[in-house]
């Protein structure tokens, strides 16, 4: 078996048979199988495995032996079923001269027919790229959209934001803050003098409750000091 795939048979240094299967595949092997099938087997371009030659034998299983004899003939043995050397009466010859060979003619047509192919996908693969090309601008104004959504939506966050701080402080702690009471005097509590008003409430807790408004003190829970 040649490096190219071609299957050789030499007699004193002359080439007296050949499979003509030349730059077929790659990596090539010749296997006898146990129907006495005899094929060589290769890789294709995309690296698949391909059977390009072989001998169209459907024989039954067994064991099969190919031997090469002093006059170039090539024989492949197999019986029925397996016997020894002294029982030489059930063993079956095929010889490889009467293989149909594979024409010139043939491997022109095989070389086209791969050439063809290349082609084909070359041009699918020229026509995906000219639609995707060609759907450029579409992605390009599906992409300017998307960036528009996002400031939209980062513009009402803000907004909302604001507005929340409008009507309430920023949390800083995990108490939120709650307005003190509106301190409002009774009627029976109301006099025409100022001296004799009730007091309400104190400077330092109304300062404490601007300060927790503004989000400069953290909010504290109402909680009763226990007393010692």
């Amino acid at each position: 078996m040649k490096s190219d795939c071609n299957l050789t048979l030499y007699h004193n240094d002359k080439s007296i048979w050949s499979s003509n299967t030349a730059d077929l595949a790659t990596n090539c092997s010749a296997l006898l199988l146990d129907n006495g099938r005899f094929l060589i087997r290769g890789l294709n371009e995309n690296g698949i495995p391909i059977v390009i030659w072989d001998i169209p034998i459907n024989g039954p299983e067994g064991k099969y032996i190919l031997a090469v004899q002093g006059d170039g003939h090539v024989i492949i043995y197999g019986p029925d079923r397996w016997t020894i050397p002294e029982e030489p009466k059930n063993r079956k010859k095929i010889a490889m001269s009467k293989i149909k060979r594979v024409t010139r003619v043939e491997l022109n047509r095989r070389a086209r027919r791969k050439e063809q192919l290349k082609a084909e996908q070359q041009a699918e693969k020229m026509s995906k790229l000219s639609k995707e090309i060609d759907s450029l601008p579409d992605i390009m104004t599906e992409i300017t959209k998307e960036d528009e959504e996002k400031k939209r939506r980062l513009i009402r966050r803000t907004v909302a934001k604001q507005e929340r701080l409008k009507s309430a402080p920023p949390r800083l702690g995990k108490h939120k803050f709650e307005p003190a009471p509106v301190q409002v005097l009774l009627t029976e509590e109301i006099s025409g003098s100022l001296r004799k008003l009730k007091g309400c409430c104190t400077l330092v807790k109304d300062r404490y409750k601007s300060l927790e408004k503004r989000g400069l003190l953290v909010p504290r829970a109402k909680g009763s000091r226990k007393r010692k």
